[in-house]
């Protein structure tokens, strides 16, 4: 169901914050096109280091910024005319004279947290209303990523997340239970799940994850595998780049239980190397599951009124919190 222009999507773009690059992505001095909501953002950082979002094109003659343009010092550059604009979107130098035009960029929100560049939407260009908030990150390895594309939408895979019935077909859980029923606090919402599942090289083992999502835009599973020792960190960001067509960054990073009675000394290289391969190993697994639901979602088709069923999990309970990312309730 790759997007139509000329077909309207069952479900629009949310409000809300998403994940457009890793702050690993963007060094000082890049600039790079990222599509979110049907239309193309710019992103930069200065070589002092600060990140903005801007709207594509230069007020001048509109020149794409993302094709050409370079950061000078604190300044975007266009490829057209070298007018350079600063980081408050203001035109502070051309090549014409000593008196810059009065020109300035469109600036969109963006924030960078937890190793990720995120730049808020909002149908109107209101300003965001919420924000992402740091999390500890004791123990866990530098995240690695993988980016995917699917036929799908942020809501289809929020909903996904409270699907427990499909988790045993699918993703080969033996068994998924709610420890904790959801929790909603305006666009956070928080769920704990024990389940017990198979994993590869190792078997069936309990894994109790607690579950966080940030809007329609960022899902963190954070998941503990006692009999190995284990904890992973996982994002999966869905980000709306067209009509029902959604590009994902994926994160893990890793964590180890390390026995009291291992000497210091020994701990940390051997550690970090184990909780890097660690993660690799999770981004494969968590990769592996993720595509196995975009072969579903690029097939199926969205209903606005399902048939819900006892075993499927709190659907109904999240398009209701849902509704919130929307213009109309009517979701």
């Amino acid at each position: 169901m790759e997007g139509n222009p000329n077909v309207p999507a069952p479900l629009p773009y949310p409000r809300g914050w998403f994940c457009l690059s890793s702050t690993r992505e963007l060094k000082a001095g890049a600039v790079a096109t990222r599509r979110l909501a049907g239309e193309d953002v710019v992103l930069y950082r200065t070589r002092g280091g600060r990140v903005r979002a801007i709207r594509p094109h230069c007020p001048h003659l509109g020149a794409h910024l993302g094709h050409g343009g370079t950061v000078d010092g604190e300044y975007l550059v266009c490829p057209f005319h070298r007018f350079a604009y600063g980081v408050d979107g203001i035109c502070r130098r051309s090549p014409y004279g000593p008196h810059p035009p009065e020109l300035s960029l469109t600036l969109l929100p963006v924030c960078e947290v937890n190793g990720m560049i995120c730049v808020w939407y909002h149908e109107t260009g209101a300003p965001p209303d919420w924000q992402l908030p740091e999390l500890p990150k004791p123990g866990f390895s530098t995240p690695v990523q993988r980016t995917l594309q699917a036929d799908t939408h942020p809501q289809e895979v929020a909903e996904n997340i409270s699907d427990y019935g499909h988790m045993g077909p699918i993703h080969g859980f033996v068994d998924t239970k709610e420890l904790v029923t959801a929790r909603t606090d305006g666009p956070v919402r928080t769920a704990k799940v024990r389940a017990r599942r198979s994993l590869p090289l190792v078997g069936i083992v309990p894994v109790d994850y607690a579950v966080r999502q940030f809007g329609l835009g960022l899902v963190l599973a954070e998941a503990e595998i006692p009999a190995l020792g284990v904890s992973m960190r996982m994002w999966v960001n869905p980000t709306p780049t067209g009509p029902w067509r959604t590009q994902f960054r994926v994160f893990v990073g890793c964590a180890i239980t390390v026995p009291w009675a291992v000497p210091d000394r020994f701990r940390d290289p051997p550690l970090a190397v184990a909780s890097h391969l660690l993660a690799r190993f999770g981004l494969t697994w968590l990769t592996h599951d993720v595509r196995k639901d975009i072969t579903i979602w690029h097939n199926k088709r969205y209903l606005p009124h399902p048939r819900l069923q006892r075993g499927d999990g709190p659907i109904g309970e999240l398009r209701h919190w849902a509704r919130q990312f929307y213009a109309t309730a009517e979701r």
